[in-house]
């Protein structure tokens, strides 16, 4: 903190500045800072927080930093927003359509989709990609598919097989470690959400219980036979 920026402080964090171990660790903090914001998927957040911290680089005043950070907040609750919103709606969406292929008596084969523009390798990669049961990468019998979404901004989906049929299916033992190990530890430490959770896949753990781990309940895996009707969505009378 150097300029207008370091003369505003108080006299006590003006006198800590001085020392130079301190002054490192404000750097230091600065640069961290930096690297996260330049991270961020939203394009307005990621600028409005990069603004604030070159702001500060550059020893703008009290009042000019107020200002960039207060842009950066309300950029910040503006996609926090917009993720429920979207996410919400994906789920509520996805939960209708569960129910009515559960319905569907000539449905007894589900697949998982991707989205073609899926940016990044994630659990939606095992779900989609991974043939669990002998029917194919992302086919399940219908009772067992998982529900999207899968993360914030998910907008994988599930569609009916009809030229399939979950008859003989059976559960590939293993089937989840075998996937991780045909992608490699980088992709599977991606898909499980890190190489710890990944190599508890690999030695045996259920995929689902790994990935579920410390989330709500109301956001953990849903299969098409476990899913209620959604809040956002009129209950259907069932048959």
């Amino acid at each position: 903190m150097e300029g207008t920026a370091r003369g505003e402080l108080p006299q006590a964090l003006r006198t800590l500045t001085e020392d130079m171990p301190a002054r490192r660790q404000l750097t230091a903090l600065q640069v961290a800072g930096q690297q996260q914001a330049a991270r961020l998927k939203s394009r307005a957040l990621r600028a409005a927080y990069l603004e604030a911290f070159d702001a500060w680089e550059k020893g703008a005043g009290l009042e000019a930093l107020r200002k960039r950070l207060d842009v950066a907040q309300r950029e910040k609750n503006r996609f926090l927003a917009d993720r429920i919103a979207q996410t919400e709606l994906s789920r509520a969406h996805q939960t209708e359509v569960a129910g009515l292929l559960m319905d569907d008596t000539e449905t007894t084969v589900v697949q998982v989709r991707m989205n073609p523009a899926h940016p990044r390798t994630d659990i939606c990669d095992l779900h989609a990609r991974a043939d669990l049961w002998g029917l194919g990468p992302g086919n399940y019998p219908k009772a067992e598919a998982p529900v999207p979404p899968f993360h914030p901004f998910c907008w994988c989906r599930l569609r009916s097989m009809p030229s399939l049929s979950a008859a003989n299916a059976q559960h590939v033992p293993g089937g989840e470690a075998a996937y991780l190990r045909k992608i490699g530890p980088v992709a599977a430490g991606r898909v499980m959400g890190s190489a710890a959770r990944a190599h508890m896949v690999l030695d045996g753990e259920h995929a689902r219980t790994v990935a579920d781990a410390g989330k709500p309940k109301a956001y953990m895996t849903r299969t098409v036979g476990e899913v209620p009707s959604h809040p956002l969505i009129n209950p259907r009378p069932r048959p």
